[in-house]
């Protein structure tokens, strides 16, 4: 193998042993299955490459066999990660289950031919896999969660890449360093985007883990200003808007005190860090947030029209109504199988404040109405002019 190539593959060895000792962060901050998933990415990643390169001991035909079996094990664990993103549903329950037969059966069929053609049979059906999971991803279901989906399809995309380069390059040696090159960036790409995807996981479960213990300890369960800085930063918005009008969204979570009384401190303060997470993610730039109790958000931006924050409300109540895998005892949920599920009852009050109006009386008024919009169908709420009353605001399904 040319030196340049020995190089490249050197990189991705090198990445990948850093990937696996990262295991430990998890491993001793008490999340044993987020640190095997870490652990397992990247060793499963290496055995699989190690025999396509010829790497392996033990001659040639026992590299395409390993190689064979790492294919169709990775058939098998590419789409159950990408179908865990979509939340498992029964349907999607019954397609793995086929698709682990349909590797089981492929498995002795590879077995019993030539080891060449087992492994590019193997390879075929893992990239057939693939491209069926990069096709899932870009559902709505998919979709729904941008950071993570986004990092998916990229992984997705070079596990592709990978296991075409890798077939060629068992299939055809000797290969120009060029080839090794393409394939070893494949899966480099692959490695890292799993590893970004993975720390994400235990960041989130870590910062979680601290909401459980300490609540509004930790300052606070939001990471937004609390009640007692409410009125710091109402003033501070409303006192800088000159002769401009300024948007106020109030969101109430109705069920936030049942979810408590029913399954404990720790679940309601996991559910409140979540929407708290969800609504950072989803609002534009410029807003300012804040809480105005248990279960009422305030968001103010300034220079907003109201048909803009009525569009960001039905962002926020599409976003916010979706379903929470909760964890129980001491523990967050890792994985959202064997989790209870609970879904937010939100309702929204928009409100844009023209500049002669009272602060404090717009405030009230933006979370008076979010409470009427309990009871509407669309839970969203404005005021009009033209009844002079609360009314409910229906728009068309969100497209996203």
């Amino acid at each position: 193998m040319d030196v340049v190539a020995v190089g490249w593959w050197g990189a991705y060895f090198g990445i990948a042993a850093v990937a696996f000792l990262a295991f430990l962060v998890p491993l001793t901050n008490g999340l044993p299955r987020v640190a095997i998933l870490m652990a397992a990415a990247p060793l499963l990643n290496v055995l699989y490459t190690l025999p396509a390169i010829g790497w392996l001991p033990g001659g040639e035909t026992l590299n395409l066999r390993v190689q064979s079996g790492m294919a169709l094990h990775n058939a098998v664990a590419l789409s159950a990660l990408m179908l865990m993103l979509i939340r498992m549903h029964a349907w999607v329950r019954r397609a793995w289950t086929l698709l682990i037969a349909a590797s089981l059966v492929l498995a002795v069929v590879v077995w019993n031919v030539e080891a060449r053609t087992g492994m590019l049979v193997a390879t075929s059906y893992a990239i057939l896999c693939g491209l069926l999971a990069l096709s899932l991803l870009f559902t709505r279901s998919g979709m729904r969660n941008d950071r993570v989906a986004w990092l998916a399809i990229v992984s997705a995309s070079t596990v592709v890449l990978g296991l075409v380069g890798t077939a060629w390059l068992a299939a055809t040696r000797p290969v120009s360093w060029e080839g090794h090159a393409l394939t070893a960036l494949a899966v480099i790409v692959h490695q890292v985007s799993m590893a970004i995807a993975l720390w994400n996981r235990f960041s989130h479960l870590a910062e979680v883990r601290l909401v459980r213990t300490f609540g509004s300890g930790y300052d606070p369960v939001t990471r937004m200003r609390s009640l007692e800085n409410a009125g710091e930063l109402i003033n501070s918005v409303f006192a800088g808007r000159g002769a401009q009008s300024v948007g106020a969204v109030v969101i109430t979570v109705a069920n936030l005190y049942a979810l408590e009384n029913l399954h404990g401190r720790a679940e309601h303060n996991q559910a409140l860090f979540i929407l708290a997470s969800r609504l950072r993610r989803t609002v534009p730039r410029g807003v300012q947030m804040c809480r105005l109790g248990p279960d009422v958000f305030l968001l103010l931006m300034r220079r907003a029209e109201t048909q803009q924050l009525v569009h960001m409300a039905q962002r926020l109540r599409d976003r916010l109504a979706r379903p929470i895998g909760l964890g129980t005892g001491n523990q967050p949920s890792e994985v959202h199988m064997g989790a209870h599920e609970w879904s937010a009852e939100v309702g929204i009050g928009v409100l844009s404040v023209p500049p002669e109006q009272n602060a404090a009386a717009a405030v009230n008024m933006a979370r008076s109405m979010s409470r009427t919009a309990l009871s509407y169908p669309s839970r969203i709420a404005c005021y009009s002019d033209a009844q002079q009353e609360f009314v409910e605001v229906v728009l068309q399904p969100s497209p996203g």
